[in-house]
């Protein structure tokens, strides 16, 4: 028996119509004990705060467990393209632990690694091969001297 967490097994009943994810499959297929949720999510039209928590939460996880503890499932959606989320291993000592606390990290404040969004900010509002800026005119504070676009 699979010891999915209760995120998990929502998820999959709410998007298995469409989806076709089995939970069952997932861990056999990874063979893990069962199928835990990560609560960050990213899709082809993501900002770079969500990018970046995507990221993070994947990269701290996979260092900490091992990469063969931490899965991105991808979803096909009709308006966004694909959505992706990151699965893990409920077996693993300690790693419900740390998911937990990623999740507490986002509660208290929105952003798991200010540098690698204002990283990923830059490289949206500034194409390499470009001399302008695409940051949004109203409100944002965009550093450079470059014009907007």
């Amino acid at each position: 028996m699979f010891q999915h967490t209760t995120q998990a097994l929502e998820s999959a009943r709410a998007t298995s119509d469409f989806s076709g994810w089995d939970l069952d499959a997932h861990a056999e297929e990874h063979d893990w004990a069962g199928v835990g949720l990560v609560l960050v999510t990213q899709h082809r039209d993501s900002e770079a705060w969500e990018r970046a928590n995507f990221d993070t939460a994947l990269a701290e996880l996979s260092e900490q467990f091992g990469s063969d503890s931490i899965a991105i499932v991808r979803f096909g959606h009709w308006a966004v393209g694909w959505v992706e989320t990151l699965t893990y291993d409920t077996g693993v000592e300690g790693l419900l632990d740390a998911v937990e606390a990623i999740h507490a990290r986002l509660k208290d404040y929105p952003l798991l690694d200010e540098c690698l969004w204002a990283e990923y900010e830059w490289a949206d509002n500034h194409p390499e091969d470009e001399d302008v800026c695409y940051a949004e005119a109203e409100g944002d504070t965009c550093p450079c001297d470059l014009p907007r676009a």
